[in-house]
């Protein structure tokens, strides 16, 4: 007879590894799966994690970082000129770039010390339902079933928990971004001298620009001894290859630049849910987490740290339903309420609005050429010759009278 446990997470990523850390340091008989060989076999996700994931879970103050950030860099491209708004931090970091495979890997140790057991080489492919069509465990490919009180979904964007469990189908286009990403490898002494100061902080770029996506941005993140530049694009409006785009801003003359002489060593492309969840994150002995949820950033794209909370939000909720022996939706639907009161559910629900006014409202294309007037008229270089500060301000002033309706609703 299959082993029954307390719980089984699908996917050892971010969320998973959170939600199977927690519930086994709780005293729950723990099943962590993972389709890959081992924790960040598959990881194609961000390098970047902000300083509030470090203030939330301390113990990760200890794990494999690469490089502390402490300047944030945006670059708005208009036409053949260029913007840039930069922020530094020099008493403290705004996060840690990190190479989430090592990261995974170290973060699952702490799951398994804490007594839960992982497994790999594992793919779910189905749910298993008892009579009242409560799930009850999984079925892995081959057709190995694990059974559990709760069936945690922390597989990511994918999520085959999700599609079997009907808490939603397939993601919208306009819910989904496809991100494209080129990891350069360099010198640790010619990283530092590109991409950070004197005090050996590193620089955060962003890019935003038609030429990049109308819905969409570059970025570049330095790690020690390597680099990765990579494109974001929603693809309800991805009407040529993302591959292209990455080409695109591979040809802008500062990250030409920033990659010459530097070699490619990994390609990588994955899907994000960018819109948020598009249906429940509960159901009869189910739990989503992570990307499987839709816990990502609208504004931004971030999700490990929205990642990390659901997963072990979902545990400490799974815990108490199995302390009072009820697993039902309506007990597990007190997750779902949890995380919409929390600053996740701020998140998600302010960068909803923000994407809708950036995107629909204004455009990528007006923000970048508003942001370049900006810093014109504020110097006075280009495009305001022969007039006062006060003349370049009111002038630029004049042109963004039509924007206020946007930003008072």
């Amino acid at each position: 007879m299959a082993e029954k446990y307390d719980i089984v997470v699908v996917g050892a990523g971010p969320s998973g590894i959170l939600a199977a850390k927690t519930a086994a340091e709780k005293g729950l008989k723990v099943l962590l799966l993972e389709r890959g060989r081992q924790p960040g076999d598959k990881s194609v996700g961000g390098e970047f994690l902000p300083i509030s994931i470090f203030q939330r879970f301390p113990w990760m103050k200890e794990g494999p970082v690469e490089r502390a950030m402490t300047k944030w860099g945006f670059h708005f491209l208009h036409e053949d000129k260029l913007t840039e708004l930069k922020f530094s931090r020099r008493n403290g970091e705004y996060g840690f770039t990190v190479h989430r495979p090592s990261w995974d890997r170290w973060t699952s140790g702490f799951a398994e010390a804490a007594g839960a057991t992982l497994k790999t080489s594992t793919l779910v492919e189905n749910l298993l339902f008892d009579k009242q069509n409560h799930v009850v465990g999984v079925a892995a490919e081959g057709g190995e079933k694990f059974y559990s009180s709760v069936v945690i979904g922390a597989d990511g964007s994918n999520s085959t928990v999700a599609l079997k469990a009907s808490l939603r189908s397939r993601w919208p286009l306009n819910a989904l971004a496809l991100c494209v990403k080129h990891t350069y490898l360099l010198s640790e002494e010619e990283i530092t001298r590109r991409f950070c100061d004197e005090n050996d902080g590193g620089e955060l770029k962003i890019f935003l620009s038609e030429k990049i996506s109308p819905k969409g941005y570059g970025w570049i993140f330095p790690s020690k001894e390597d680099f990765c530049v990579g494109v974001g694009s929603a693809l309800d409006v991805l009407e040529e290859s993302i591959e292209n785009r990455l080409s695109n801003f591979l040809d802008f003359p500062l990250v030409r630049k920033l990659t010459q002489g530097a070699t490619v060593f990994q390609h990588s492309v994955h899907t994000v849910p960018v819109y948020g969840p598009q249906g429940k994150t509960y159901a009869h002995g189910v739990l989503l987490v992570g990307d499987a949820a839709g816990f990502v950033c609208p504004m931004d794209g971030a999700g490990y740290e929205a990642a990390v909370f659901s997963g072990k939000l979902a545990a400490e909720v799974a815990a108490e339903a199995l302390g009072e022996g009820d697993c039902s939706a309506e007990a597990l639907e007190k997750y779902e309420k949890k995380w919409k009161k929390s600053w996740m559910g701020g998140d998600i629900d302010t960068g909803a609005r923000l994407q809708d006014l950036i995107l629909n409202g204004i455009g990528i294309g007006r923000l970048s050429r508003l942001l370049y007037e900006l810093g014109a008229a504020l110097s006075k270089h280009g495009s305001y010759l022969d007039k006062s500060h006060k003349e370049s301000l009111a002038e630029f002033l004049s042109q963004i009278e039509d924007l206020r309706g946007l930003f008072s609703q």
